[in-house]
């Protein structure tokens, strides 16, 4: 019962020093890396007269809208978001038209700033998910391996006396 309550304890202490050291210094630097790509957004727009505004101003709200949700982007953020465009046809077709406006601009740097600020938020919605890892893995890890525990459940039943005392170390006392 200790080792359950040591566990406890330990993974209790593996939560909070992640939520509350390891991801707000993690969320800065992220933060930081949309802040550098909005820059270099802007930049272009300076640098370009004529470039494709509505793929701007898209890409622009969007890498805006992740910096504002770093703390808040998850795994069950985007799981809830892709349940909602699955259910929700208006929405549905409104990200579409807002995704082909920037697949389709012919200025290759908005296409390349929008892959990069998916990239960072793919990023951080796995590692803001990192906290619960250590209490789903084991559990994950039984699964994959449930087969192979009841096989070997099995065998264990299946095992003679001479063999189980052999096992334990019981045998070379008898023999």
């Amino acid at each position: 019962m200790e080792y359950v309550v040591i566990a406890l304890v330990f993974l209790g202490a593996w939560h909070y020093l992640y939520q509350r050291i390891v991801l707000p210094t993690v969320h800065c630097r992220w933060r930081n890396k949309l802040f550098a790509l909005r820059d270099e957004l802007r930049t272009f727009s300076f640098d370009n007269e004529n470039y494709d505004r509505v793929a701007f101003e898209i890409t622009q709200h969007g890498i805006n809208n992740a910096i504002n949700l770093v703390d808040v982007l998850d795994l069950e953020m985007q799981a809830k978001m892709h349940r909602r465009l699955t259910h929700d046809s208006d929405l549905r077709a409104q990200v579409s038209e807002r995704s082909k406006a920037v697949e389709n601009t012919q200025d290759q740097q908005i296409k390349d700033i929008m892959k990069r600020a998916s990239e960072v938020v793919r990023d951080v919605s796995v590692l803001n998910a990192g906290g619960w890892f250590i209490y789903v893995v084991p559990i994950a890890l039984m699964f994959v391996f449930s087969n192979s525990i009841m096989r070997m459940a099995a065998e264990i039943i299946n095992i003679d006396k001479q063999n189980d005392d052999d096992m334990h170390g019981f045998g070379a006392l008898r023999h």
